[in-house]
């Protein structure tokens, strides 16, 4: 959500056409921009959206290992944000928010 389910890498968003596929945001995933097999950590700064498809090109590797440049640095969201996302959302979100 914090991304407006948009690629971090390509830019695709759902409703968007590529190569004749109609993505939703069921394409979209949680990238680790350092990998958790490299010691990355579940922070906002840490993560970001990214498409199935650049998610798995990146793999484990940094974004720049891979070829791949961020089109916007990972950022924590407002304090707003954080104050709905506290109330809402399954438990397992709260890990997400420094409170």
């Amino acid at each position: 959500v914090r991304d407006a389910y948009t690629c971090i890498y390509c830019g695709v968003k759902p409703g968007m056409v590529i190569k004749s596929r109609l993505y939703s945001k069921s394409d979209f995933t949680v990238d680790h921009i350092l990998p958790r097999s490299r010691k990355g950590r579940d922070t906002w700064t840490n993560t970001a959206c990214a498409c199935a498809d650049c998610n798995h090109r990146k793999g484990n590797r940094l974004p720049h290992e891979a070829g791949m440049q961020m089109r916007w640095e990972p950022k924590t969201p407002r304090t707003s944000y954080l104050v709905v996302a506290i109330g809402t959302g399954p438990d397992s979100w709260k890990r997400y928010i420094e409170y």
